[in-house]
């Protein structure tokens, strides 16, 4: 079967490989078809969940989604925050793909 390269954009700075692989675990677990590379982005270590965090989280998930692609992913995912990867792509136009998954808390974000 052939592997498709993804990479998994964490919106939290963490150093647990666990909690850092767990989402791309599942991916890869329910689609064998992806393979999953997690990456966390720098210096957020309470995540994206508000306008400041947003302000300086965006920034850094685009960063990295350009630096996956330029590694040969075509598709990138940031994990568990109200979709920057949606609003930075907008701004700096690139045929990566993006996908976002939601954080699982009420609130505006």
């Amino acid at each position: 079967m052939k592997k498709y390269r993804v990479g998994l954009i964490r919106v939290l700075t963490t150093d647990d490989p666990q909690l850092k692989q767990m989402h791309g675990a599942l991916i890869e677990q329910y689609f064998p078809m992806l393979q999953v590379e997690s990456r966390c982005i720098p210096d957020q270590p309470e995540g994206i969940h508000d306008d400041q965090t947003m302000a300086t989280g965006v920034p850094k998930v685009v960063a990295m989604a350009k630096e996956m692609w330029q590694e040969g992913r075509r598709c990138a995912s940031a994990s568990g925050c109200p979709h920057p990867g949606h609003r930075g792509r907008r701004e700096h136009r690139s045929s990566m793909h993006v996908l976002w998954q939601p954080p699982r808390r009420a609130g505006n974000y």
